[in-house]
């Protein structure tokens, strides 16, 4: 995947947290490419951030197949 198109696929992904209110910032990390870190609020359980993680990535793939 060329780096335009991650490029594309983030910009989507902040569309889509913008519009349940979230924020999230690229983040680099080393041999792995690019990740997002949304900040949760304190003691959020892990099951339940990555529920709704997992709810963004489905709806950004069902936007932009």
């Amino acid at each position: 995947m060329t780096f335009e198109r991650i490029c594309d696929v983030a910009q989507h992904v902040r569309d889509e947290l913008a519009s349940v209110r979230a924020t999230g910032f690229p983040k680099t990390s080393g041999s792995r490419g690019l990740h997002i870190y949304i900040p949760m609020p304190a003691r959020t359980p892990y099951a339940a951030g990555l529920i709704f993680s997992q709810i963004i990535a489905t709806r950004v793939a069902e936007k932009y197949p």
